[in-house]
């Protein structure tokens, strides 16, 4: 197909590759200003689903956080650090622990 362009384009070498960018930046700048504006109400981008849609999804910075039901914790599902008495990775996660 693009033989087919080549071959039907005027000139010489020059002047093709000249033309043949034109064609290029013509046809992105359709697709980007009528094309993709027109399709993009059609297409599911909007519908994004986190986590099986529960509710401890990733939260927008500006948004305020949903206070922790009573069975989910404030780590959304992840473990929370071990206690590990005495040592330097324990007082530093947790340091209102009693220390040994």
């Amino acid at each position: 197909m693009y033989g087919w362009i080549w071959r039907r384009l005027p000139g010489k070498v020059l002047v093709k590759a000249v033309i043949s960018l034109l064609l290029v930046f013509g046809i992105v700048y359709v697709l980007f200003q009528h094309v993709f504006p027109w399709a993009e109400p059609l297409l599911p981008f909007g519908e994004v689903t986190v986590n099986d849609g529960g509710s401890s999804g990733v939260q927008p910075s500006g948004s305020p956080r949903p206070t922790p039901s009573s069975g989910e914790t404030a780590l959304n599902g992840a473990a929370a650090p071990s206690a590990v008495v005495g040592t330097l990775s324990h007082r530093v996660l947790n340091p209102g622990a009693a220390q040994a």
